[in-house]
């Protein structure tokens, strides 16, 4: 994989990310808040990867701007 297709992959990722988060809003039942909190758990552990492998080809600080400008911020309990 090229570092622009570990990048493209990183951004899509912190997509997919932010549209569970947004659809973890729409959530009735805690069933649900609790599957859509295991699916961004699991985006964050593949994002890290990602971020590792970006580290490896050296541009691991655009993908953290990229990061950063996808509203990672921690799941509000509740």
């Amino acid at each position: 994989m090229t570092s622009d297709d570990s990048l493209m992959l990183y951004a899509k990722l912190a997509g997919f990310r932010l549209a569970v988060l947004a659809n973890r809003a729409c959530c009735c039942g805690d069933f649900s808040r609790e599957l859509h909190d295991r699916l961004v758990d699991g985006l964050d552990a593949t994002i890290d990867q990602v971020r590792a492998i970006l580290v490896w080809y050296g541009v691991a600080e655009t993908a953290t701007a990229v990061f950063r400008s996808s509203a990672h911020k921690p799941i509000p309990s509740g």
